[in-house]
């Protein structure tokens, strides 16, 4: 099936000098890294491309073993930043 992409011009030129490199075409490295988007579990692409600041609701969570109410969120963050804000210089 054919489709229309609409690269950025850098990442376009990088694409193709790297295909050119691997001695493959520009759609098999396309589909190659469509596949691997596709296979990745979301979650962790989420966390790859989350904000480090988002850390400390990250974290709650991960730890957190019922529901997330709002004030135990609050409580998080909250101490996060007093974390973050005892160990500036």
């Amino acid at each position: 099936m054919k489709a229309t992409i609409d690269f950025d011009p850098f990442l376009y030129r990088q694409l193709k000098a790297e295909a050119a490199l691997r001695g493959r075409t520009l759609r098999d490295m396309v589909d190659e890294g469509v596949r691997l988007v596709l296979g990745t579990p979301r979650t962790a692409v989420v966390r790859e491309q989350s904000p480090p600041y988002l850390g400390a609701l990250r974290d709650f969570a991960d730890r957190a073993q019922g529901g997330h109410d709002l004030d135990a969120v609050r409580a998080s963050v909250d101490a996060a930043r007093r974390r973050d804000r005892d160990c500036i210089p």
